[in-house]
């Protein structure tokens, strides 16, 4: 609502209309601000899922904001295991066939909602995290499409976050 907001003010001609958009959006910032405060205080409220947000967000390329989302959108991580945390989050390819026929394995279902919220997540993970560097560096040697790379990240991330909360630790680089 907030950004379809700014939008409306970009594209206001009128100056009574501008006023009245500006006062929304202020109020839509102030409203995001409170919600944002009273999850924060939910999350620090309980010693155990502020340790999860932790562990999530000591991962490079999670912050708060990405770590309280994936932690938010994926209460189970943590219990999933490698296969299921990768589907769960709709990254994990999914192999199509019929009969003799097979088509292209692509990744299917899951929640396509919150791996959307978390693609600058892999994006800064690409850059900032050094075994994801690596990875990514090797995917494109491989030849492939940015795409893709970027949903393998994502993926890894995800499958990263579930071990690292199942084995209640905070995230360390690998040695090369």
């Amino acid at each position: 609502m907030l950004a379809a907001a700014k939008t409306r003010l970009s594209a206001a001609e009128d100056p009574f209309a501008s006023d009245l958009i500006e006062a929304q959006i202020s109020f839509l910032q102030s409203q995001k601000a409170d919600l944002d405060r009273a999850l924060d205080q939910a999350i620090s409220a309980d010693p155990e899922t502020a340790r999860r947000r932790e562990i999530i967000a000591s991962i490079p390329g999670f912050a708060e904001v990405s770590a309280t989302t994936l932690l938010v959108g994926m209460p189970e991580l943590g219990a999933l295991g490698p296969k299921r945390a990768g589907a769960l989050i709709g990254a994990a390819p999914m192999q199509r066939q019929s009969g003799t026929w097979t088509g292209r394995a692509r990744p299917q279902g899951g929640r396509r909602a919150l791996a959307a919220r978390l693609h600058m997540a892999a994006l800064a993970a690409a850059r900032a995290n050094p075994d994801m560097t690596r990875f990514r560096d090797r995917l494109r040697a491989a030849g492939k499409p940015p795409k893709v790379i970027l949903r393998a990240i994502l993926r890894k991330l995800v499958v990263l976050a579930d071990a690292l909360l199942r084995e209640n630790r905070t995230w360390k680089p690998q040695k090369p």
